[in-house]
């Protein structure tokens, strides 16, 4: 049943949010949204990446914990994500941090990785949107100097909160101060048992039960036809988080494209390009639940609406907040 939920729930976020935004898509894209994934890798072997890859969406790969190397995912997580982020945001660029230590399921995230992915992705590729499903139970200065960096330049990031119900508070950096905090959701839009505790401003909710994606292929080497359509289904906060990433990104493709940058104009874009616009768009996309805010993106994406009411629509949002 859940299951069921969780495929209806995508078709129509890709059948109105995404219908919304394919009516303003242009042969020639002068500008894309900007993704980085900060996770296990990436398989990019499987079938799901084969459009991303054709069309020069992947546009970094990069290992932080083995500079040099490929960044292929062996473990699975980074790959579910990353597809999740290419199926709700296709027309995104994406770049991978791969930011673990260790093979296959031993991988652990290294916050010195985190931190580094970071600063190079804020500094060096100008990313809009960082997507972190990992947290950590302690603090770390480096990675909360790369969270202040990442604020200063707009490069919003998201965050899952934690998957150990309410035996544990939000973890690093999803509790940090100008970072959003993602909880899970079922296809009903209720608060999944597994999230933590809900802060005051660290409490939307998405989709994070029982989503299928792909995953990786295997070792490196030859695949079958098989290994490289592997797909399974995952829940959890940094499912969430990738998914709600994704449909940030689809409000910020809207606004990237002519007519709506015009409609919007310079000082809202910038506006809904920081994390305080973002929250705002969020807040007025999301309905509450209990101690939740679950986001409903069709609530402002519709594909019966006319993209340049939308866009008006947000800038009015924008400017109410100031």
């Amino acid at each position: 049943m859940s299951a069921t939920l969780t495929d209806k729930w995508l078709r129509r976020l890709e059948s109105d949010a995404g219908g919304l935004v394919r009516q303003c898509r242009r042969e020639i894209v002068r500008r894309r949204v900007k993704i980085l994934i900060l996770d296990t890798g990436i398989d990019v072997r499987n079938v799901a990446f084969a459009r991303a890859s054709s069309r020069g969406l992947i546009k970094r790969v990069e290992d932080f914990a083995d500079p040099g190397g490929d960044g292929l995912d062996l473990h699975g997580h980074g790959t579910h994500c990353a597809a999740l982020l290419c199926r709700v945001a296709p027309e995104a660029e994406i770049y991978v941090a791969k930011v673990t230590r260790g093979a296959g399921t031993s991988s652990t995230p290294d916050p010195d990785l985190v931190a580094k992915a970071i600063k190079r992705a804020v500094t060096d590729w100008n990313v809009d949107i960082i997507s972190l499903s990992l947290g950590f139970y302690e603090n770390h200065r480096d990675l909360h100097d790369a969270i202040k960096l990442a604020y200063r330049h707009n490069s919003v990031i998201f965050a899952a909160s934690c998957d150990n119900g309410t035996s544990d508070d939000i973890t690093f950096p999803a509790r940090e101060p100008g970072v959003i905090c993602i909880h899970a959701s079922n296809g009903y839009g209720q608060p999944l048992p597994l999230n933590p505790v809900p802060e005051l401003g660290k409490n939307y909710t998405i989709l994070g039960e029982e989503v299928e994606s792909a995953w990786c292929c295997g070792p490196r080497g030859k695949i079958t036809p098989a290994q490289a359509s592997i797909t399974k289904r995952r829940g959890g906060t940094s499912v969430a988080t990738a998914i709600a990433a994704g449909v940030m990104a689809l409000v910020l493709e809207l606004a990237y494209q002519s007519p709506a940058t015009q409609r919007l104009g310079p000082k809202a874009l910038k506006c809904l390009q920081s994390y305080r616009g973002m929250d705002v768009v969020l807040d007025k996309m999301s309905k509450k639940t209990g101690d939740y805010r679950n986001i409903v993106p069709w609530t402002l994406l519709k594909a019966r609406s006319d993209p340049i009411v939308t866009a008006d629509y947000i800038r009015y949002l924008l400017e109410k907040a100031r």
